[in-house]
């Protein structure tokens, strides 16, 4: 009895695992521009808490198009030039799949 009890329980469990589980978001690599923007925008934003954020590493790509959305909204003030804006565009269209403001445009 204690056996058949035992095995129900892993076959919930191996049945429902899949169900309960969360998946990860995707991270960038070491080197990519993304990177290098994110440090600029960091340096650019000296004493905004929102943006130094280098000491964690890798960066998550989810929580980084948000910040640019915030940033292209004007909600975070940053001194852009306009090749960061430029640098803002390219990063949001590669990474369109996170972004939730501007998709109907």
């Amino acid at each position: 009895m204690k056996c058949q009890y035992i095995k129900s329980n892993i076959f919930l469990a191996l049945l429902l695992g899949p169900a309960l589980a969360f998946s990860q978001s995707t991270y960038f690599q070491q080197g990519s521009k993304e990177n290098i923007l994110l440090e600029r925008l960091e340096i650019k934003a000296q004493k905004d808490t929102v943006l130094n954020f280098s000491f964690i590493k890798p960066f998550n790509r989810r929580w980084w198009v948000n910040r640019l959305e915030l940033i292209k909204a004007d909600s975070i003030p940053v001194s852009l030039t306009p090749i960061d804006k430029y640098n803002i565009d390219r990063s949001l269209l590669n990474n369109m799949e996170w972004v939730t403001h501007g998709k109907e445009e």
